[in-house]
């Protein structure tokens, strides 16, 4: 488990970036996983194919956005 959110996007992204990667070589989901993620990365098949149906990107910038925004909100000019 990633230790925040922010993280876990960013190691969510990386592992997508790997599979596109072998993707575009012909391999296999199944072959990408066991050959390159699971040593790794130290997750079962099934947060795997949970990490390919998140769209990390687009998260991430939202909760950027949202940390941006709370920032604005705490910081107080005179």
């Amino acid at each position: 488990m990633a230790y925040n959110r922010r993280n876990l996007y960013l190691k969510i992204i990386e592992i997508q970036d790997i599979v596109l990667r072998g993707q575009r070589r012909g391999d296999s989901q199944k072959e990408i996983f066991y050959n390159e993620i699971e040593k790794v990365y130290f997750i079962s098949m099934r947060t795997f194919c949970a990490y390919l149906d998140i769209n990390a990107k687009a998260e991430l910038k939202k909760l950027e956005d949202r940390e941006r925004e709370a920032d604005r909100q705490l910081s107080i000019r005179f």
